[in-house]
């Protein structure tokens, strides 16, 4: 299945992130033209002590096809033993992060810590082929710090170990998200193996992705760009083919808002839903006049009524939209979204 993504003109994946790419979030920039997944980072260790929190991070819909299962460790026989433990029929393919430069993760010698150690990293690659019949895929970046640019030997290990295909960000693990990705490490990398390479970093822009298949890549992954914008993905996508692209109206920014967090509060507890949309709804109204407020309000709401209430109310006052209007498009929208 990875393949025929990979065959697909301009493929344009939805990168994995913490805290953000659950089963709704990914149903809904599925709506929206993403063409594939990844679950958020799942740690091997957890899953072989049988963590109940990890088997929710790692559910998948019934009828999402192309969904990639990404773990994270630097010990070969843990990986192997996760490997082993899963039912890996959801999944189209399967993950290592080299890639993740958050200190708590480094620290642990996981993410991009990997990059400093490639025959360790050569071996987690090595023991998952060996354990799991889908194809392998690792995310990495271009290295650890500016002295230690190694993206294009890491990459040529990774093909060598086995890894069906690279997704690759242009920073260092030091800077984080600071400046800006160097495109030049997407064509090195590109040039360097013969198995397909997804770039990411930045990708938020029409130029970003044309810079990153003009440099060879087979796809795109877009992470922080969805972030209130579902909507990236097809956009870019009519975008890359020349064609037209109308932005969503103000009434569909806010009724798919509503719709997050009514699907959300069906999956989780509501009050715990309400707690994760605090960040949602930040992203989707950010840049409307007065989102510092409607953000304070949306910040103390714990039910979904109350919620959709202060959407709504939010809507009359300053955007002018009625907001049985709003609801009403908020229940076609997940009625759509949930068919995908």
């Amino acid at each position: 299945m990875l393949k025929e993504l990979l065959k697909r003109e301009y493929p344009i994946l939805l990168g994995p992130m913490a805290g953000v790419t659950d089963r709704v979030f990914r149903r809904i920039c599925r709506a929206n033209g993403s063409m594939a997944a990844y679950t958020p980072m799942i740690s091997a260790k957890s899953i072989v002590y049988g963590n109940e929190a990890t088997e929710d991070l790692m559910q998948a819909d019934r009828d999402e096809p192309m969904l990639a299962l990404q773990f994270f460790t630097h010990e070969p026989d843990v990986l192997r033993e996760a490997a082993e433990k899963t039912d890996l029929s959801p999944y189209a393919w399967v993950d290592i992060n080299m890639g993740c430069p958050t200190p708590k993760v480094t620290k642990q010698g996981d993410g991009c810590a990997l990059m400093k150690e490639p025959e360790k990293a050569r071996e987690l690659i090595r023991i998952l082929k060996q354990s799991v019949s889908c194809p392998v895929s690792i995310k990495m970046r271009a290295g650890w710090d500016a002295g230690h640019l190694n993206a294009v030997s890491f990459a040529k290990m990774a093909e060598d170990a086995g890894a069906d295909m690279i997704c690759v960000h242009p920073r260092t693990a030091v800077q984080m998200y600071r400046g800006r990705a160097d495109a030049r490490i997407w064509e090195q990398v590109s040039a360097a193996v013969g198995i397909p390479v997804v770039a990411s970093g930045d990708m938020d822009s029409l130029q970003q992705a044309r810079t990153a298949f003009d440099a060879g890549c087979a796809g795109i992954m877009i992470a922080r760009g969805s972030y209130g914008d579902p909507w990236i993905f097809s956009r870019l996508a009519q975008q890359l083919r020349g064609r037209e692209y109308a932005e969503p109206s103000d009434t569909e920014r806010f009724a798919t808002a509503v719709a997050h967090a009514r699907m959300l509060a069906e999956d989780l507890p509501e009050r715990v839903a309400m707690l994760q949309m605090r960040k949602h709804i930040a992203w989707y109204i950010h840049g409307y006049r007065d989102a510092a407020v409607l953000r304070a309000r949306i910040n103390e709401t714990v039910t979904l009524r109350m919620l959709e209430e202060e959407i709504c109310r939010y809507a009359e006052q300053t955007l002018d939209i009625a907001g049985e209007a709003l609801l009403e498009r908020a229940h076609k929208i997940q009625k759509s979204v949930m068919c995908q």
